[in-house]
């Protein structure tokens, strides 16, 4: 839900809040990933197509047509909206009756029919046709057909089928059936809460509008939802739909829609708020899971905005000020989760970056001053009820940042992110000192400069020992496959020509300066890992200076974990937030000439507690493969992977499924120590998991069936036609032996293993791996 006041929302991810999130459950992150709605689609979207509104051909093969934008001054109001409602007195009842009364939109009177309407999705905007049912608007003839979904929301209709059965399509939920994959706690996607066949409160309320009081009752107990007072919860699933309605349709350029719905919420917004408070709901409470009011207001002034210049299109120039005119069309989309959009790879943000000196003062003119959107949205994680709508302040700040390859964003003395201002007086300030340098010279005097601070001094490390061949753009990295033996040249070559202080001297004592700063909180231990990014860029800088660095920030890392604010700091185990620094140190410091390094990281990965290590168990596990040949690994390993007081000495124990698969394709799993484990194992034949095949239309490129192993779940793809290919849905149980001599086969080229394989055949497998462990 929206709102004006300053309620409480939550920003970007801070370090404590990252420390929580990589805690989620495995299982959670793969269901919240893996579901699709192309299985609600096969199994519910039918109908028969009879008559067509758009005139758009739907047919193509493969790859679907955005439908058409809508183009009308506004949605229609549904023609019961307003007639009187004879409704009961309980809590449900009367939260319907203020929402209906509010503009939820009011399904009565209406024909119920198949219809396919365009739906939004945040990854790309979406547009596409989907088919579902709804309730037919009277057709005046002037903007095409409309329906009210089940999202409480009016559509343009792309086209219309059959008639709809009501009862039909909540038959099976309401008598319980289906329970588990058809009810949804709050829908986040468009498609889902458009979708008759998937149970939310809200739909419970438009067939208590209708008159289905005892299926509504029926369903409202299915559904999860507030026992006192349903109120809020039911207007912020209302106001959500529009608001990712909205959002989605400006993504894709459907400007009309997006205003439309910009312009319901900024209407029933104050209507909403003064309800709830009346109710006795608490803000910052309450309604901390609402999208922002500050996002509302800029969508709808933009919209405003786009729509009204339809009508006028200004012509583009080549010029910087057309350039930056151009930046509300930036449209770069969000690629994975968690993650962002990067809008430095945006051709029109890349356009900007080309002009270089020249564009520095019109951008930051634009980055102070512009209040326009982009086209481009980022969120945490596509099923959270969280957009961002990037501005064009925003990709006018990323220009500069890809120019100027400094990132200035940080804090003020208060500790409060700095303003536009601020921050554009910041940049100019650098841009004032430093554009008649070249970039190499900029970042040696921001490294040298004493009161840049430990987030200008790691980036101008950074980018003094990046390679000229690696380019990186809006904090997103590539790098080039290179020749074996081919040289690389630093960005910051030209530094080296003997100057005092220099580079080396520098990077040396930034990275003293930040492993000395003191806060009297858990900030300490972030530092300590910049301190060690700072001693990497030496590292690759000057390898016989850096040892020296290396050590010292190493002393620390071998004590970590024994003092009491360690613990406290990280809930019980720092080992998983600092071991693949300490990894990387000991592997740098080893490179530079002092394998030393390997004894003590011996002596430390034995000592330390890895049970619950959850992330980093690969990095931890760089130094025993590149230190094997050292007598002190060799026999680090043999304890971690055969003692029974370390908890890798069961490579399938619960807790270790984040590394497992890493694991075995290293040559840590041929090693003598772990080839005892492995020994063990192949003799071990208590159950660890079970195998299902999928029905194979459903095969792809990357599953054909799930392996349930110890609490992980995994994809399997390689039968290959194996004629004991069990039956699609038949769960075959595997052992601990089978495990092992799968993963050898699947990862090392050992003996050929299916874990599907009738018993028989497995333990006959499971010799012929044992054997060849032996003989290694």
């Amino acid at each position: 839900m929206l709102y004006s006041k300053p309620y409480k929302i939550v920003g970007r991810f801070g370090r404590s809040s990252l420390r929580k999130v990589m805690k989620i459950k495995t299982a959670f992150i793969i269901f919240a990933i893996l579901v699709q709605p192309s299985n609600l689609r096969a199994k519910y979207f039918g109908g028969k197509e009879v008559e067509k509104i758009s005139g758009t051909n739907l047919a193509q093969k493969n790859e679907p047509v955005r439908a058409p934008f809508f183009r009308g001054e506004g949605l229609p109001t549904p023609p019961q909206q307003n007639a009187p409602w004879p409704h009961g007195a309980d809590a449900l009842s009367i939260a319907a009756a203020t929402l209906f009364e509010q503009g939820l939109a009011d399904p009565r009177g209406l024909e119920y029919r198949e219809i396919e309407i365009a739906v939004g999705s945040p990854w790309n905007g979406g547009g596409y046709p989907l088919k579902t049912h709804g309730w037919i608007l009277p057709n005046d003839g002037k903007d095409g057909r409309f329906a009210v979904a089940w999202n409480g929301l009016v559509y343009p209709v792309m086209s219309l089928g059959h008639s709809a059965n009501l009862h039909n399509d909540w038959e099976a939920i309401s008598k319980g059936k289906d329970r588990n994959s058809m009810i949804i706690r709050r829908s986040v996607a468009e498609e889902y809460a458009v979708h008759f066949g998937v149970l939310e409160p809200l739909k419970v309320v438009l067939l208590l509008r209708l008159g289905e009081t005892e299926l509504a009752r029926r369903l409202w107990e299915l559904a999860p939802h507030d026992e006192k007072d349903p109120y809020l919860d039911l207007a912020n699933d209302w106001t959500w739909n529009a608001f990712e309605r909205a959002a989605t349709a400006h993504m894709r350029g459907d400007d009309r829609l997006a205003l439309a719905d910009a312009r319901m919420l900024a209407k029933i917004q104050p209507l909403i708020e003064v309800e709830a408070e009346q109710r006795g709901f608490i803000p910052d409470t309450d309604y901390s899971n609402s999208p922002s009011s500050m996002q509302l207001w800029s969508l709808l002034a933009d919209c405003e905005r786009r729509v009204a210049n339809q009508k006028n299109p200004s012509l583009p120039k080549n010029d910087i000020a057309a350039l930056i005119d151009d930046l509300e069309n930036v449209d770069a989309r969000q690629s994975g989760q968690p993650g962002g959009v990067n809008l430095a790879e945006d051709p029109r943000v890349k356009a900007l970056v080309k002009r270089g000196a020249e564009a520095v003062e019109p951008l930051l003119d634009a980055m102070e001053n512009d209040t326009r959107l982009t086209r481009s949205v980022s969120f945490g994680r596509s099923f959270f009820r969280s957009r961002h709508l990037i501005s064009v302040s925003e990709a006018a700040y990323a220009a500069l940042v890809d120019f100027l390859r400094v990132d200035f964003r940080n804090y003020g003395e208060d500790g409060k992110p700095l303003s536009r201002k601020e921050l554009a007086a910041h940049i100019r300030a650098y841009w004032a000192k430093m554009r008649d340098l070249s970039p190499a010279e900029r970042f040696y005097a921001m490294l040298r400069d004493d009161k840049a601070g430990k987030d200008q001094w790691l980036q101008a490390g950074a980018n003094i020992v990046q390679p000229t061949d690696v380019e990186s753009h809006g904090g997103w990295t590539t790098i080039p496959k290179r020749k074996p033996g081919q040289k690389v040249i630093l960005r910051g070559e030209s530094l080296r020509d003997g100057r005092t202080p220099s580079v080396s001297q520098l990077l040396a004592q930034r990275s003293d300066d930040i492993a000395a700063i003191r806060t009297n909180s858990t900030a300490e231990h972030f530092l300590y890992l910049d301190a060690g990014r700072m001693a990497l860029y030496l590292a690759d800088w000057d390898k016989t200076a850096a040892i020296s660095t290396l050590k010292k920030r190493l002393s620390r890392a071998w004590s970590i974990g024994a003092q009491p604010n360690d613990i406290l700091a990280f809930n019980g185990n720092p080992v998983e937030h600092f071991g693949t620094m300490i990894a990387k140190m000991t592997l740098a410091r080893a490179r530079c000439g002092d394998e030393t390094a390997y004894d003590e990281y011996a002596a430390w990965i034995q000592r330390v507690e890895l049970k619950g290590v959850s992330f980093g168990g690969k990095e931890l596990q760089s130094p025993l493969i590149e230190g094997a040949a050292h007598p002190s690994i060799e026999q680090a390993i043999d304890y971690l992977f055969n003692d029974p007081k370390s908890p890798w000495s069961n490579a399938l124990a619960e807790g270790n499924g984040f590394w497992l698969l890493d694991f075995w394709q290293t040559p840590l799993s041929n090693t003598a120590g772990f080839r005892k484990q492995a020994l063990r194992a192949l003799t071990d034949e208590s159950l660890a998991g079970a195998i299902t095949f999928h029905p194979r239309k459903d095969w792809n490129s990357h599953t054909e069936a799930q392996i349930e192993l110890k609490g992980l779940g995994l994809g399997f793809r390689g039968s290959n036609d194996d004629p004991d290919t069990p039956p699609p849905g038949q769960k075959v149980s595997f052992r601990v032996c089978d495990a092992f001599a799968y993963f050898y086969s699947q990862y090392q080229n050992g003996p050929k293993f299916q874990l599907f394989w009738p018993e028989e055949k497995r333990d006959a497998g499971v010799l012929a791996c044992r054997k060849w462990l032996e003989e290694k």
